[in-house]
């Protein structure tokens, strides 16, 4: 009944529950031999909400076998799984593309919606400064109070939080706020900001990674400002966003940090002559490069040729480049490539 309550969703609801009791089950251990029962290709974040469901929303990696193994690495039969968890970690929002308990489903998302409005009133804030910040005024100084009511009432907005909250959100544009605060100096900002903002893998739920074209670490990138969505990043030569490009405000410049860490996923073609034993060979090297396997397909271009279609999780784009060139020197191996827009 909980379930049913919370996931929203009538068809996801049933479609999760004949998961969950018609599936192949799976046993295994959590670290002091307690036994956890879980359907046949649930991963470690299953097992972390299985536990507790505080487990689930603070887990950030885990031990199979006292072996580092990724969070969407599915689990085998009489695994010992051991989760690690920090206080200021959060789900994230692609676990919701691996996880196969309903459980699991419901509590990610349960609390990224719980989330989001602090998110996105973060976010709202650091565009605005960005563009404030072209003219040397920041939030932090504060500003004048009777110029923010004036704000206020003119954009029909309650408090700060809100109007903040709108722009993160991708409903305002920084800019027309930025003017309206600083009227004066409003003819000296542009909508086009040239300073970028930071990406990182834990921004949050309102800054997301396209699924078009599964942008990584070291890729070119561009933010597209979706009206409800907050910051969508994209691959910078994406195809998806050609029409958009020249509307400034719809785009944001942006730009990787530093110190990103995750796991993202990318997408390969690789054509492969016909061998049946050739699949699990591809496996074992992309494994034993750090990377995990999230999805196949499998296609027959001719009799003696095949298409494999891959996504696997990768660091980086160094990352990336070693599983591939790993790949690409095998013998049965005729091309591989990226698949993206």
């Amino acid at each position: 009944m909980e379930l049913q309550q919370t996931s929203g969703d009538p068809v996801e609801f049933i479609q999760q529950v004949k998961n969950d009791f018609f599936s192949d089950e799976i046993y295994v251990f959590t670290p002091k031999g307690r036994i956890i029962e879980l359907p046949m290709d649930a991963t470690a974040v299953d097992f972390a909400y299985a536990v507790h469901t505080e487990i689930g929303d603070t887990c950030y990696a885990c031990r199979i076998n006292n072996r580092t193994a990724s969070l969407s690495q599915p689990l085998s039969n009489g695994q010992k799984v051991h989760v690690i968890t920090a206080e200021n970690r959060r789900p994230q929002a692609n676990w919701l593309n691996t996880v196969k308990t309903s459980k699991a489903r419901v509590a990610i998302r349960q609390s990224l919606k719980n989330h989001q409005q602090q998110d996105a009133i973060d976010l709202g804030r650091r565009m605005l400064n960005r563009t404030l910040k072209q003219v040397d005024v920041s939030l932090d100084d504060g500003l004048d109070e009777k110029n923010l009511r004036r704000v206020f009432e003119e954009l029909e907005y309650k408090n700060l939080d809100d109007l903040l909250s709108d722009i993160g959100l991708g409903n305002l544009m920084s800019t027309k706020v930025a003017k309206l605060l600083v009227p004066h100096r409003a003819d000296d900002m542009s909508t086009l900001v040239e300073s970028a903002l930071t990406i990182d893998a834990t921004d949050g739920t309102m800054i997301t990674l396209s699924r078009c074209c599964h942008p990584i670490p070291g890729d070119a990138i561009v933010g597209l400002i979706s009206p409800g969505k907050g910051l969508v990043i994209h691959v910078d030569t994406c195809k998806n966003i050609s029409e958009v490009r020249e509307n400034l405000d719809k785009v944001s410049q942006v730009s990787w940090s530093k110190n990103v860490q995750g796991e993202f996923p990318v997408d390969l073609i690789i054509n492969v002559e016909s061998d049946r034993s050739l699949f699990a060979k591809i496996a074992s090297r992309i494994t034993e490069l750090g990377a995990n396997i999230e999805k196949i397909q499998y296609k027959e271009k001719d009799p003696s040729r095949n298409i494999l279609r891959l996504t696997i999780g990768v660091k980086n784009r160094v990352h990336l480049a070693d599983v591939m060139r790993r790949i690409r020197g095998m013998r049965q191996v005729e091309k591989i490539g990226r698949d993206k827009n």
